[in-house]
């Protein structure tokens, strides 16, 4: 697939890694900062509906009108290699961490905790098998894997309605829903978690619809034109940086959502002029937000042991 890589995006996207560790930080030392950084996530979840909506796209523009499920295999192959390695190291490092260093578990305990989180090694705990889960955090990469494979599938049947009309009308109606319900989105447990993934996925996927009809048309008018627009989205994404550390859990969840929506939105809509001299960088620090969001759990388990010990 023919790289679109926005290295502004990229950028934000190692900023919100950066808050959504921060969040879980203070969390875990009692820190007042970060309040609602768990909104960071949902940055990631539009990044990758836009993602799927770009898979799908290959598949349409490629003309492979009869391998539908052949595309679906592999691109599910794909994903699983990509994800779920990290994931499994996780999940082990944070045994031998209750094992090894915080005593929470005996060693003739080790595979009887395993027995109990088998749902969560199999990326089921947000759904009716999950059981006793170890890593909290963890549910996000659940639910973007068999979120995007869920979603995949239904552009596949649905194409181009699908992305611009039915994924909006679920993912605004879910949002709703939790707006009537409890008035914020930090919902991570059972199928509630699934449905914020599902929530933002489908807003990702109209994003890249939106964005492929408009680019080029509403955008790129003029260098005038183009810094300006490319200013308001970088203004939006550093006012919900600052949000995520002084505000509180609120219906401004919500509105929190929209400005994503929108800044990445312009931010998509435009030519990426990242000078090449920085370009590698951000791929390198871009390729490490994974790692480090699959791995900061069991790291803070161990500041936070020697913290206490100390």
């Amino acid at each position: 697939m023919k790289s679109e890589r926005n290295y502004m995006v990229e950028i934000w996207r190692v900023i919100f890694c950066l808050v959504v560790l921060g969040f879980h930080f203070c969390a875990k030392f009692d820190l007042p900062y970060f309040h609602i950084g768990y909104l960071a996530v949902e940055f990631f979840f539009l990044l990758s509906g836009y993602g799927i909506y770009r898979s799908y796209r290959y598949y349409e523009d490629k003309g492979y009108k009869k391998n539908r499920i052949n595309y679906l295999f592999a691109k599910t192959g794909r994903r699983f290699s990509r994800l779920y390695p990290l994931y499994l190291c996780s999940m082990l490092f944070m045994m031998l961490v209750k094992v090894f260093i915080t005593h929470q578990l005996p060693m003739n305990g080790f595979l009887g905790y395993a027995k109990k989180c088998w749902a969560e090694f199999l990326m089921l705990q947000c759904s009716p098998l999950g059981g006793e889960v170890m890593i909290s955090a963890n549910w996000y990469v659940a639910v973007l894997f068999w979120g995007s494979l869920l979603l995949l599938a239904f552009l596949l049947l649905f194409r181009e309605v699908g992305a611009l009309l039915f994924c909006p009308v679920i993912g605004i109606g879910i949002y709703a829903y939790y707006y009537r319900l409890i008035g914020k989105i930090d919902v991570i447990f059972s199928y509630h978690a699934f449905l914020r993934g599902i929530a933002g996925l489908c807003m990702g996927i109209f994003l890249g619809a939106l964005a492929r009809k408009c680019r080029g048309f509403l955008f790129s008018k003029g260098k005038v034109v183009d810094f300006f627009t490319w200013l308001i989205a970088n203004f939006l994404f550093v006012w919900v940086l600052l949000f995520t550390n002084v505000g509180h859990r609120s219906r401004m969840d919500f509105a929190v959502i929209a400005v994503c929506f929108v800044s990445l939105f312009l931010l998509l809509t435009q030519k990426d002029n990242c000078p090449e001299g920085l370009q590698d960088i951000i791929k390198v620090l871009s390729g490490a937000t994974l790692p480090i969001y699959l791995l900061q759990m069991p790291v803070l388990e161990i500041l936070a042991h020697y913290h206490i010990m100390g």
